[in-house]
């Protein structure tokens, strides 16, 4: 279905269907009682609601039952004034909305006397949730500009303060979208780090290709407020299973107001890591600025607003890398010049790779060559690179009120980064170039067309454009090489990796392109608030990637280096006649919701909808480009692409939840537990499905029938075992052969499609202060049909050699194979700004269990595949991301002397503040397999013995 048939239908239906706000809501809503002094309901009286920043103002009138409900107001602080003739006006002002707060105002007026008196209340609305199910953490200006978010000021890693969030261990591998420390990598409630839906003033700002936020905001200036949500989300969100983050960003107002920030960073101000200190006495240079500000206010007062900002960001800093244990010495690299300098990988070898810097006393590498045997001294070589990172982050906002109902808004935001010196650093000339350039731009029109009922219409679009190659360009000359017995190891690009020739994954590049049209509609009839809405997205994605172009070659020792015999790996890719290395991907996802928010009684309400989510097939994408193939190949179906997975269809996401406020009685043993109106009972179901990333495409296209995988015959060798003669000089010359079917091939399952999820969630709420909330809730989560890796066709129980199917070869299936289930109670205190003070801290007891917690290997000391491809429970266990006890916390604190700063000296002493984030949780779980230096032994007794870092530990094996 073309996106503008499915653009027509979702229109069609919108304009067809009850009501709603904006779905991924970037507003809140205020709504209350008018009574008169003896509790009697008072319809019809006339509400007023300003925003006290842009005088923007809604009116509405209270219905028979003197309720009212202002909706889509974005977040702010505002005035609520009630009139009614024969009353006394009311006006409560101070109330701070925050993003999806339905704040509470009970309004009672008073007979008017002869004077006609106005009462006025400065007081904020109630932190309480009692409108739905709903559980997340708001973050507000003050903490969100103010707390030391991480080094970068990366505005996404504050989720890391949330309860039931688990960050990365050390070791674990980064999947998400983002810096390679992993801080935007997180797993929320018992879902993956790629459960995540990030969201800029309700724009989609996903990465298609690996999951996670594409956008960066580096400037914590430019966001008004960020809202969590990890658990119970109102059919108007979803994407993703495990969190929706929604950064709003600010507006002008009707005064200027702005800021300027300088933060330097410097090799004083570091430690040294374990590398550094190996490396040298002093901490390695560096030098980091970030700078810039931001500014806004009127164009024109009450009508049109800007708010703008810009930043640079620069940072140079000298990295150490890994140490090698194995490099000859200048001495070996002669002995290797004289004996073998006119072999040509062996002058690769002396090209790319430096001598030792400091001699390893005893430890040599032999080889025999022309009947006489050379011994080549060792030594260790730690690598350092300088690495310069130049960032520029603008954005700018533009708000018009086109009159008292029609609001136009529309931001841009834009980040050009270039990276240089990242990546590999041992041996030198390994390092990356990594420009990058991310656009998104996103206008809406927000109408209020009458007292009940609000549209909003929004347009946008996002770009990331992305480059990954070597700085010295020379490092393709060669395949990728390693030699085991010099400590030159790893293919894929990463800090630890020591081989030589640049990575088998490089060069790569992608440009994506997400274009987003959103139309939503609400409508508040008597107890009911309706929504319904529909999302529309085309995403577009130019790829280049595919690995080991160039080749790689693996030897275990120096003789089989010299002797050019590959025993470990030969193998190169190349496109198939008829294929492209270069992928275009195509598809369009459509979204649908419907929802209700029913307040049964004043202190009960329940709120359910039904969500439909129809994710674009982009495998699909693929199929044009295998008819190439298989037409070029003369029709042979051994190359066709099979299976190809229809469109998920079958997503249909059920949201049911309630919320309780008793409002007991103050006095005895409940009053003094619920405060009276102060305690909320709430609690409920979801069903959520998480996205298709393509990088899972891109194995498929960087595969069999499309890519060729050639490797090398081996033949067994004199000195025992098997390998592969003359790799290095006819490594680029191999042809494919063989039968097809044979050769290794990536799929996905013929019934590919979104995993699920299913959320549970029973919380108490008590409001111990104006300002502090105390939460207590179980939360849980099941996934179902989770991304797993299978072998496909594995190898027979007791073979090393017959697979199931002996006509075809190795097979990577990639299916909705895993599960998991997750349980928690999280125990949780927000106090909001007020007296100069704002914090919360945030404890979860949990335990996550699954059978599998990543498509791919989640560390070194993991493997994605089951180990009985027949018995796949037999994995199941403690999830790669369980952290059973997390504990966090953050404030922000003004000092209380000279903050009003009057006069210069006050300006210069006063406005100090004290803040602070914390964070202790539980470690990784980690298997046998991590660490080095494995060794398996059999013993009399049919037991096992592992000797890792010289401890034995003696056991069963784990099942």
């Amino acid at each position: 279905m073309t996106f503008r048939k499915l653009f027509l239908l979702g229109l069609v239906w919108v304009l067809s269907s009850t009501p709603a706000v904006l779905a991924q809501s970037t507003t809140g809503s205020i709504q209350g009682v008018v009574t008169d002094e003896q509790k009697a309901l008072i319809p019809g009286a006339n509400v007023s609601v300003r925003h006290l920043e842009t005088n923007a103002t809604r009116t509405t009138n209270s219905d028979e039952g003197g309720r009212f409900r202002v909706i889509n107001l974005p977040v702010g602080t505002y005035e609520v004034t009630v009139d009614q003739p024969g009353f006394t006006k009311y006006v409560r002002s101070g109330i701070i909305l925050a993003l999806n707060q339905n704040a509470v105002v009970e309004a009672t007026l008073k007979v008017a006397g002869i004077t006609e008196a106005v009462t006025v209340v400065e007081a904020n609305a109630s932190p309480l949730n009692v409108n739905n199910a709903e559980i997340g953490v708001m973050f507000d200006p003050k903490r969100i500009s103010e707390l030391p978010l991480a080094t970068d000021r990366d505005v996404f890693s504050i989720a890391l303060s949330a309860p039931g969030v688990s960050q990365l261990g050390s070791g674990q591998a980064v999947f998400a979208s983002g810096p390679d420390s992993g801080k935007d990598s997180y797993s929320v409630n018992g879902m993956r780090v790629r459960s995540n839906n990030f969201m800029v003033d309700g724009q989609d700002s996903n990465d298609p290709s690996v999951t996670g936020r594409q956008q960066p905001i580096n400037n914590p200036d430019i966001v008004q407020e960020i809202r969590l949500i990890t658990n119970q989300f109102a059919a108007e969100y979803g994407r993703a299973a495990g969190s929706v983050m929604n950064v709003i960003t600010k507006s002008g107002t009707n005064t200027f107001h702005g800021s300027a920030f300088e933060f330097h960073n410097d090799n004083a101000l570091n430690a040294r890591s374990n590398l550094d200190k190996k490396a040298r006495d002093t901490s390695p240079w560096r030098i980091e600025n970030q700078f810039g500000g931001t500014g806004g206010g009127p164009i024109i007062k009450d009508r049109t607003f800007f708010f703008a900002s810009f930043q640079r960001w620069t940072d140079r800093r000298l990295g150490s890398g890994s140490t090698i244990n194995g490099v000859p010495t200048e001495q070996g690299r002669q002995i290797l010049q004289q004996a073998a300098g006119s072999r040509p990988q062996v002058a690769g070898l002396l090209k790319f790779l430096p001598a030792a810097q400091t001699p390893l006393v005893g430890r040599f590498a032999n080889f025999t060559l022309g009947g006489q045997t050379y011994s080549v001294p060792l030594g260790a070589f730690t690598g350092s690179a300088t690495r310069q990172d130049n960032n520029n982050q603008w954005s700018t906002r533009i708000d018009q009120q086109l009159n008292q109902r029609h609001t136009l808004s529309g931001r841009y935001l834009f980040t050009d980064d270039t990276d240089a010196g990242g990546g590999q650093v041992t041996p030198p000339r390994l390092t990356t170039l990594v420009p990058a350039r991310q656009q998104a731009a996103n206008v809406w029109l927000t109408s209020a067309l009458s007292n009940r009922s609000v549209n909003e219409l929004r347009a946008a679009y996002q770009r990331l454009a992305t480059t990954t190659t070597a700085q010295d360009t020379s490092s393709q000359e060669i395949p990728s090489i390693e030699i085991s017995d010099l400590g030159l190891t790893g293919f894929n690009a990463g800090t630890s990796r020591t081989g030589i020739g640049l990575a088998v994954n490089l060069p790569q590049y992608r440009f994506n392109n997400t274009y987003q049209l959103q139309d939503n509609f609400s409508y508040i009839v008597g107890r009911h608030s309706l929504k319904v809405g529909a999302d529309l997205r085309q995403i577009r994605v130019k790829s280049f990637f595919v690995p080991t172009t160039r080749g790689r070659l693996a030897y275990s020792t120096l003789q089989r280096f010299v002797d050019d015999v590959a025993d470990l790996a030969a193998t190169i890719n190349r496109p198939l006649p008829g294929g492209e290395s270069i992928v275009y991907y195509d598809w369009t996802d459509a979204y649908f919701f419907g929802q209700d928010e029913w307040k049964v009684l004043d202190n009960f309400t329940l709120s359910y909808g039904l969500r439909y989510e129809a994710p674009g097939n982009s495998i699909a994408s693929l199929v044009a480009l295998n008819k190439r193939v298989v037409q070029a190949a003369g029709g042979d179906q051994r190359y066709a692409f099979t299976p190809v997975p229809k469109r998920d269809t079958n997503n249909f996401q059920p949201r049911f939840g309630f919320n309780w406020n008793p409002r007991t009685r103050t006095d005895g043993l409940i009053g003094r537990f619920t405060g009276g109106n102060k305690f909320v009972l709430r609690g409920g179901y979801s069903r959520t499905n998480d996205y298709g990333f393509i990088n899972i495409n891109l194995n498929i296209a960087s595969a069999f029938p499309f890519i060729a995988s050639l490797a090398l015959p081996v033949t067994p060798q004199p000195g025992g075992g098997l390998g592969a003669n003359n790799a290095y000089t006819s490594l680029a010359t191999v042809q494919p052969s063989g039968d097809p079917l044979m050769i290794t091939r990536t799929v996905v399952g013929g019934d590919f499609r979104s995993p699920s999820a299913d959320q549970y969630s029973l919380e108490v709420q008590r409001e111990l202060t104006a300002n502090l909330v105390l939460r207590v809730a179980y939360v849980g989560t099941k996934g179902t049909s989770l991304f797993q890796t299978l072998d496909g066709n594995p190898r027979l129980p007791f073979s090393l050699t017959q697979r199931l199917d002996p006509t075809r070869g190795i097979i990577r299936l990639r299916a909705n194979a895993a599960s998991s289930i997750y349980h928690s109670l999280q125990i949780s205190g927000d106090k909001r700004l007020s007296n100069a003070f704002s914090a919360g801290i945030h404890y979860t007891w949990s335990a996550f269990i699954d059978t599998a917690s990543e498509i791919f290997n989640p560390s070194s000391g993991e493997v994605a595949v089951s180990q009985d491809s027949f018995n796949r429970n037999a994995d199941r266990g403690r999830s790669s991301y369980d952290r059973p006890h997390r504990l966090t916390g953050n404030f922000v604190y003004e000092l209380p002397f000279l903050r009003n700063q009057q006069g210069a000296f006050a300006h210069l002493l006063g406005g100090w503040q004290v803040n602070s984030s914390f964070t202790f949780q539980s470690g990784a779980p980690f298997t046998v397999l991590n660490g080095s230096e494995h060794e398996y032994r059999g013993t009399a007794e049919g037991r096992w013995k592992l000797a890792v870092f010289g401890v034995t530990l003696i056991g069963r094996p784990c099942r």
